[in-house]
């Protein structure tokens, strides 16, 4: 009997050594997000489970309450009485143990959801602080050369498009500003 109580003792160690492991590496959300899925499935089974028999317990109340109704006998009543409190002690238990299932699964679903992010977040690689920084004053540079050029080439063809208008446009150009 001892050596049973050490390699159960061992296995649950091994398990929990496991699953210490597990979470205290970094990157392995795949492995993580499989066995989270797994026990948060278990865990609905069993909450399914915990209802279906609640719906059975329900059912047996209901019809104990209607033998006490049709029966007049106060021994029996008395009896069936004892009978639907001990039910709805049962009932108000397993929906007790229902509800923490429920809040089992809600804690496990919303780290699966946690690791998933964490996942596609990873595996967009996207750029460090220092990269985006450096990028974004290439940018503005390059932005600031191009508008500096732009201005440049802006003053030139003014002064261009006047050194090449003769008198005679510049005189049909300014009857366009005379009135008919």
């Amino acid at each position: 009997r001892g050596a049973a109580v050490v390699a159960t003792e061992k296995t649950s160690m091994s398990f929990v050594d496991r699953i210490k492991d597990m979470f205290s590496r970094e990157g392995d959300e795949v492995a993580k997000i499989n066995m989270l899925s797994e026990r948060r499935a278990a865990l609905a089974q069993r909450r399914n489970r915990l209802y279906e028999e609640i719906a059975s317990l329900e059912e047996k109340e209901a019809e104990l309450l209607k033998q006490g109704r049709e029966n007049k006998s106060a021994v029996v009543r008395r009896r069936l009485v004892a009978q639907i409190s001990q039910l709805r002690k049962d009932i108000a238990r397993q929906n007790t143990t229902a509800n923490m299932l429920n809040q089992q699964i809600n804690i496990i679903s919303t780290d699966v959801h946690n690791l998933t992010l964490i996942q596609q977040g990873e595996a967009a690689s996207l750029p460090n602080t220092q990269e985006l920084t450096e990028n974004a004053v290439r940018a503005e540079e390059m932005l600031e050369t191009l508008k500096a050029d732009s201005d440049l080439v802006s003053s030139l063809e003014t002064g261009v498009g006047e050194a090449l208008m003769g008198g005679e446009e510049a005189d049909i150009l300014a009857e366009f500003d005379e009135p008919a």
